[in-house]
């Protein structure tokens, strides 16, 4: 895998060097939109779509993972026999499509989201700053945590 993410890491490094050099400052965010508009650039966009197409149902296992523990059999899956409940081809082929559309749709429709990333990134922001060191404080401390809450607070109740 080390070998796989360096080769990875060099391709994605020689061609934004190589876009950057090419277009300087009319360089894009996406440098198939600095490209002109020819048959070659039109091919790689439409590989590059290609790509995405089939790529993010992956991305999607975990949220599939939990839909179906979620949707089907609940906490149980994981507590005995969870293959009957997590290898049912129906079940995964319905919530891939489903979780797809829910991010295509979106997608398609709205032409900026940058409110929403931006609402998003302030909530998940806010709740790794302020809830997150208590709850990994809680986690390593929790016996701790709760023998002083009991005298506290039954001390303050008693």
């Amino acid at each position: 895998t080390h070998i796989a993410v360096g080769f990875a890491a060099s391709l994605a490094l020689v061609m934004g060097v190589g876009g950057y050099v090419g277009f300087q400052e009319k360089t894009e965010g996406n440098i198939l939109n600095s490209l002109p508009d020819t048959t070659l650039a039109n091919v790689a966009r439409g590989l590059l779509g290609t790509t995405m197409l089939f790529v993010y149902p992956m991305e999607s296992f975990v949220a599939r993972h939990v839909c179906v523990v979620l949707f089907f059999q609940g906490r149980s899956a994981h507590e005995g026999d969870d293959t009957s409940v997590l290898n049912r081809r129906d079940r995964r082929i319905t919530l891939t499509v489903a979780l797809y559309l829910t991010a295509v749709i979106p997608a398609a429709l709205f032409e900026d989201l940058g409110g929403v990333l931006a609402a998003t990134g302030a909530v998940g922001g806010s709740c790794l700053s302020y809830i997150g060191p208590g709850i990994v404080y809680i986690g390593i401390h929790g016996g701790r945590f709760m023998e002083l809450s009991n005298a506290f607070f039954g001390h303050r109740a008693g």
